[in-house]
């Protein structure tokens, strides 16, 4: 099965004069799978890893990549504009300061020992 990936989208480009570009990428399943074999390598070459949920033993056998996407996505220029700062500043202080829901999560995650 063949992927065909259309990467023309409206995006801020500081090396183009264009607001828009475009490429087409067509790619099939085994390109798809050697380059997320690739990626989670550099992931788990790189340290971009974690602990796998559960219980973890005194000395861990395994780790899983963090989560990463193989192409980028452009975004339009009107989503850049909207600078999400304020909006990201205001759900991490209502998250910091809501003790019931931090509670619930941190009984889902576990004890820390």
């Amino acid at each position: 099965m063949r992927t065909r990936l259309d990467t023309t989208a409206p995006h801020f480009d500081p090396y183009h004069s264009s607001a828009e570009t475009s490429a087409t990428l067509e790619i099939g399943d085994k390109e798809i799978q050697e380059l997320t074999r690739f990626a989670t390598a550099y992931a788990l070459a790189y340290g971009l890893s974690f602990l796998p949920a559960g219980d973890v033993p005194p000395a861990p056998t395994s780790v899983t990549h963090a989560p990463f996407a193989l192409f980028l996505t452009p975004l339009p220029r009107s989503k850049l504009a909207q600078k999400p700062q304020p909006l990201w500043n205001v759900l991490y202080a209502r998250v910091a300061t809501n003790e019931k829901f931090l509670d619930e999560v941190m009984d889902r995650v576990g004890k820390v020992k």
